[in-house]
């Protein structure tokens, strides 16, 4: 953060546009695993995280112009932006792939999840 931050001001120093945009990252399996551990769901994990981080920034006088979480409105708008500019231009493809389902959870697993010896 502080290495962007200094990044950040010098540019605009120089008289350059610059944004600094950050978000606390909402998905994936070590957000999913921490909630479990502490008995909250995802999303209220991440909300407490956020909320850590914004203060712990503001005591250090990190700016950033847009601070989200990956489940935001903007980052979701931003990043069906770029999925569709990268689907129309002929860079997303689709593919089959396996993996390991459980039932009782109804979700599929992350390898994090998988225990034992990869075939």
């Amino acid at each position: 953060h502080i290495q962007t931050d200094i990044w950040t001001r010098f540019q605009r120093m120089r008289g350059h546009q610059c944004y600094s945009v950050c978000a606390d990252d909402a998905h994936g399996t070590p957000v999913m695993l921490k909630a479990q551990e502490l008995g909250i769901s995802p999303e209220q994990m991440v909300e407490q995280t956020r909320a850590e981080h914004h203060q712990d920034l503001l005591d250090f006088h990190v700016e950033y112009d847009n601070y989200y979480v990956t489940h935001s409105p903007e980052n979701r708008e931003l990043s069906e932006l770029i999925y569709r500019r990268l689907n129309d231009a002929g860079y997303i493809s689709k593919r089959t792939i396996s993996q390991l389902y459980d039932p009782e959870k109804q979700m599929f697993l992350p390898d994090r999840f998988i225990k034992g010896t990869c075939p």
